[in-house]
């Protein structure tokens, strides 16, 4: 079933028939021959294994290749500054995890100590997150993040996400959680056309 931007969203673990794990030497041997476990396991991740008719849709490029195209972050330099920059990494509206991969492909993830991520449109989008090897949840940003008083983050990413929320009222909701979020010195950043 299709999903609307929702914290609603429950995913069954579907695997898809035919599927071959990243273990699969068919699989594994592009996988390790990258220069890092993690970004061979991104670089060479199965999008179309995780779409289909259980979750059709938001397979293009820039929500499941390899390369993790973010074009909304080479508009805005004072992000990418802050993101070489910081240590602690909320990227709240995560679609397939491209943050994650941007992160990588510049040698930055492995900096972070602290990341996380969520939101997505559909359960294709979190299984695949999954194949490439990092963790997203589900949640509505216009709620109180789950995150303990101690837990905030030098920046906080949200890309070409705005327009879900469907009212200035719970554009301002999500703002403020999001800049409860923060630590001393942090950036909420986000890019919506």
């Amino acid at each position: 079933p299709h999903f609307e931007h929702t914290a609603q969203l429950e995913c069954e673990p579907w695997i898809p028939p035919g599927y071959l794990p990243p273990t699969a030497p068919s699989r594994s041997g592009p996988i390790l021959a990258e220069p890092d476990l993690a970004l061979g396991r991104f670089r060479h991740t199965l999008a179309e294994a995780w779409y289909g008719d259980l979750d059709p849709g938001h397979t293009e490029e820039r929500y499941a290749g390899p390369t993790a195209p973010k074009s909304e972050l080479d508009r805005c330099p004072e992000a990418v500054e802050k993101l070489y920059n910081s240590r602690r990494v909320l990227d709240a509206g995560a679609g397939s995890c491209t943050l994650y991969g941007w992160l990588l492909e510049h040698g930055l993830f492995e900096r972070l100590t602290h990341y996380m991520s969520f939101g997505s449109y559909n359960c294709g989008m979190l299984r695949l997150c999954g194949e490439r090897g990092t963790v997203a949840f589900q949640h509505d940003w216009t709620s109180p993040l789950p995150l303990c008083k101690e837990c905030t983050f030098d920046a906080v990413m949200q890309l070409e996400g705005v327009h879900h929320n469907g009212s200035p009222e719970k554009t301002l909701r999500m703002l403020q959680n999001f800049d409860a979020a923060l630590s001393c010195g942090g950036g909420v950043f986000f890019n919506h056309k």
